[in-house]
């Protein structure tokens, strides 16, 4: 979150930020200032030349959810601190309609085997609008995967596809999108603070940062929300998108920073479905998404969980504390036993650092945290 708080405050309107909160309230305070900071410890932003402010620019984006006559959010923030977002404008509630979203349904499966293929031969059927019209809702839809999964309905004899795959893809569809943030129409009301998730990063802004809640999520969801987020980057990035959807005056940003925490859970060293789009999409982030100016930063608890591939591209590493047993793990053979050793004892705050820039590893501290870090501090 450092190194966040100084690319924003050295770069401007150079590079736009994308946060995943995964845990708590910890990110959804970051607009606003740490009022226990002590004088020394503003000293330490001073001598680096950073001011110990709060993060500019922030706009929070919750899961939608509809309770009795109120709109609120999926979201473990005070009730008071997301009204007072919401009517300063500073947050939105996402959702996903089937007219908008359906072309990203196979990130639901981005965790499921599918080691016969048949949930992508479902899908490209699906996608290629024969039996499922694009203007139709969720409840249409699964009115129709109900109607498919009947003995001699024509989906199965069009398809080629046996009525067991077709079941067990309605199994795992009624599973998934039986949340909140599957809407069948848009609201158009002002109030209800709805916006489509891919709209809002279409038109990020340089200096910009976005924070976008998926804690109260479970597992599927999530990797539809981070997969959307990575998938509308390229996007943006590559223009591959309807011009009218960006209404942003502002230029693409030149870079865009995307910020996960347990990057583990969405790219696993034991990544059981290949096929997951969610993994194919960061794997292309690591191994070229630098050069198109979109860059990823991971947190996880264990690098020993996250894909070969994604740490084999990893230009920066940091390490904190972590136990023996990790350390045993092969992903630390080349660093020197001093500091592996090291690695057992660091105390609160202390890191080390690996960089191409320097010759060794060093052992360093960041600045106490300058923003609101939540309940959970």
């Amino acid at each position: 979150m450092f190194l966040l708080k100084a690319i924003q405050y050295k770069c401007g309107n150079d590079v736009a930020f994308i946060i995943m909160n995964v845990k708590g309230d910890d990110l959804l305070h970051i607009h606003q200032k740490n009022e226990n900071i002590s004088s020394s410890q503003i000293r330490d932003w001073e001598d680096l030349g950073i001011p110990c402010e709060p993060f500019k620019h922030v706009r929070y984006l919750y899961p939608y959810r509809k309770q009795k006559d109120k709109m609120y959010a999926n979201t473990s923030l005070p009730l008071d601190d997301l009204e007072e977002q919401l009517t300063k404008g500073h947050a939105s509630n996402f959702i996903y309609t089937y007219e908008h979203d359906v072309n990203k349904i196979d990130l639901l499966f981005a965790n499921v085997d599918d080691p016969s293929w048949t949930l992508e031969s479902i899908l490209n059927y699906i996608y290629s609008g024969k039996e499922f019209p694009s203007d139709q809702s969720w409840s249409d839809f699964k009115g129709a995967l109900r109607d498919a999964c009947s003995k001699g309905n024509n989906i199965i004899k069009n398809s080629n596809i046996v009525i067991q795959s077709w079941q067990r893809f309605r199994r795992l569809i009624n599973n998934s999108i039986n949340n909140d943030i599957f809407v069948d129409n848009r609201s158009n009301s002002n109030d209800q603070h709805q916006t489509y998730l891919s709209d809002e990063i279409l038109n990020i802004r340089g200096g910009e940062m976005l924070v976008v809640d998926i804690a109260q999520l479970n597992e599927q969801l999530q990797c539809l929300v981070f997969g959307d987020i990575i998938k509308t980057v390229y996007s943006l990035k590559h223009g591959d998108f309807d011009q009218e959807q960006r209404t942003s005056e502002s230029p693409i940003p030149k870079k865009i920073i995307i910020f996960v925490d347990e990057l583990n859970k969405y790219a696993p060293s034991t990544a059981s479905n290949k096929n997951s789009p969610l993994l194919a999409n960061l794997l292309e982030i690591t191994e070229r998404g630098r050069s198109e100016g979109i860059i990823l930063f991971s947190a996880e608890q264990f690098r020993s969980a996250v894909h070969d591939r994604i740490k084999g591209n990893a230009g920066t590493n940091i390490y904190g504390r972590t136990n023996a047993l990790e350390i045993s793990r092969p992903d630390y053979r080349f660093i020197p036993s001093v500091y592996a050793n090291m690695m057992t004892r660091l105390k609160k705050g202390d890191l080390i650092i690996q960089h191409p820039i320097f010759k060794t590893l060093l052992k360093i501290q960041f600045p106490y945290p300058s923003y609101n870090q939540g309940g959970s501090k």
